[in-house]
């Protein structure tokens, strides 16, 4: 019988990833963004009943009925690219503020009682003449502090603005606005406060070209882990694992569209102990990592459906390592055993100054080493450290509350 060669497949290199911050949770969205990544595993889950009944026979099981189900996504080890990694960094953590390098435009808000939260549109500002008239552009509110974001705007006149963007935050009357462009400073902590203090979903795609539509959505994605790593011998990497509903097909086929912003070595990373990179660099780590953790629970009800009628997240933690190879002290090991607990502070940056310059800042106020472990196995003694994160009252946002980690990440994309 003759061989028949099959004329369709499917290559996986051109597999592509991209996501979609949800307007509302579990609705999915086609791709606003694009992220390389090294490997994507999706895996719907259904919880599978059994019928066991029995029925004058010696078999175990007579039916298999399908129950609710969830979906596990796995990011494995690839690039940071700091443009993309706000997106999953404010869906684990879901505090953010934002801001940018003005222009020299500024303004006050004039609208009485301030402007809302979640509301676009018309913002009152006596010198709006002065800001550029066309779209897009992008204003500030509020200077600085925990109130400050960058909100998108699409025209400029007499005495308003209209937002085409949505704010996040209330902000009083008189509050500052002005006009702003790149480098753009995003400050990521945990998401506390008297809200539900759930971070945002996102609909995650996962182009293959199989289905008819060449992709799979899976919405309400939640962010359950995330690891960044950092090894002088090789590329700043992070990998993640996530929760999303089961898998649907997307209404057309998406497209894809990937940035030039490069990976980095790890090698361009700088780390404090005790204090800031500023005030207390050290220069014998040769590895670090940092792991923020996110409990993501399914809780299905009697509504018809088998996704779950909501992802809650729970508890965040964040723990670590760092091998200090080659040693040149016990501090590693007298840290540990005196229960220091110090300050360290990690910046992983491009190299680059001005409006090219992009970097990843980790704070970690209260660091806490449970484990150091001597490295005996080169030519230079070493100590490999494990550290948890606790929680404190300077690593936090907008929110306030306490945070184990605040990260902060410098590029030229406006808003998340």
């Amino acid at each position: 019988m003759p061989l028949t060669v099959p004329t369709t497949v499917f290559p996986s290199e051109r597999r592509a990833i991209g996501g979609a911050r949800e307007a509302t949770p579990g609705t999915p969205l086609a791709p606003t963004f694009s992220i390389p990544v090294v490997g994507f595993v999706p895996e719907d889950k259904p919880i599978w009943l059994p019928d066991e009944s029995m029925r004058a026979a010696m078999a175990a099981t007579y039916g298999l009925i399908q129950g609710p189900y969830v979906a596990d996504l796995t990011f494995d080890a690839s690039p940071v690219y700091m443009d993309t990694i706000g997106h999953f960094l404010w869906n684990i953590l879901g505090d953010y503020t934002s801001s940018g390098v003005s222009t020299g435009t500024t303004g006050t808000i004039s609208n009485v009682g301030g402007y809302p939260a979640a509301t676009t549109g018309s913002i009152k500002v006596p010198q709006g003449s002065n800001f550029a008239a066309g779209a897009p552009g992008f204003v500030q509110l509020d200077v600085t502090g925990t109130n400050s974001e960058i909100v998108a705007y699409s025209s400029a006149a007499g005495t308003n603005i209209v937002l085409s963007g949505t704010t996040r935050f209330a902000h009083a009357q008189n509050a500052t606005v002005f006009q702003v462009t790149g480098s753009y400073a995003h400050v990521f902590s945990l998401l506390n406060g008297t809200g539900n203090a759930q971070p945002p979903t996102h609909t995650i795609t996962d182009r293959t070209f199989i289905p008819a539509n060449q992709a799979r959505w899976y919405p309400f994605t939640c962010m359950s882990e995330m690891t960044f790593t950092g090894n002088a011998e090789k590329l700043f990497t992070w990998a993640g694992k996530g929760m999303s509903y089961a898998n649907q097909e997307p209404n057309s086929a998406p497209t894809s569209t990937f940035s030039n912003i490069p990976a980095e070595p790890s090698w361009n990373s700088t780390f404090g102990l005790g204090g800031t990179v500023s005030g207390a660099q050290i220069y014998q780590v040769g590895e670090w990592e940092f792991t923020l953790t996110r409990v993501v629970e399914p809780f299905y009800t009697a509504d018809g459906a088998q996704n779950p009628y909501i992802l809650g997240r729970g508890k965040f933690s964040t723990t670590g390592k760092v091998t200090f190879a080659p040693t040149i002290d016990e501090v590693p090991l007298t840290e540990m055993l005196n229960n220091v607990q110090p300050q360290i502070q990690v910046i992983q940056t491009n190299g680059l100054t001005g409006t090219l310059a992009e970097s990843i800042q980790f704070d970690v106020q209260q660091c806490a080493f449970d484990a150091s472990v001597i490295e005996p196995g080169k030519a230079l003694f070493g100590y490999n450290d494990s550290f948890q994160a606790i929680a404190n009252t300077t690593n936090v946002g907008n929110s306030a509350g306490y945070g184990p980690i605040q990260i902060t990440l410098k590029n030229q994309t406006p808003v998340y």
